[in-house]
């Protein structure tokens, strides 16, 4: 497992503690599953604004729908 290390504001901060009391778990649980979290809800957005903003070209849901036969 691999070791990060990040700055957080300190209201951020105060927050993680208070969770992180009144659930005794530590810090670094509560991290791994905001991160899990938000990873698998964002990855693919954040990705491809990535890539939009890298001028990379752009298919739109009809060109894939007529390209593998999806159209209803």
């Amino acid at each position: 497992m691999a070791t990060i290390t990040a700055r957080i504001p300190e209201e951020l901060n105060h927050i993680l503690n208070i969770v992180s009391s009144e659930t005794d778990r530590n810090k670094g649980y509560i991290i791994k599953k905001a991160l899990e979290n938000y990873l698998e809800e964002k990855a693919d957005i954040l990705i491809a604004l990535a890539r939009i903003e890298k001028g990379e070209s752009t298919i739109s849901l009809d060109e894939i729908e007529k390209k593998y036969d999806l159209a209803d």
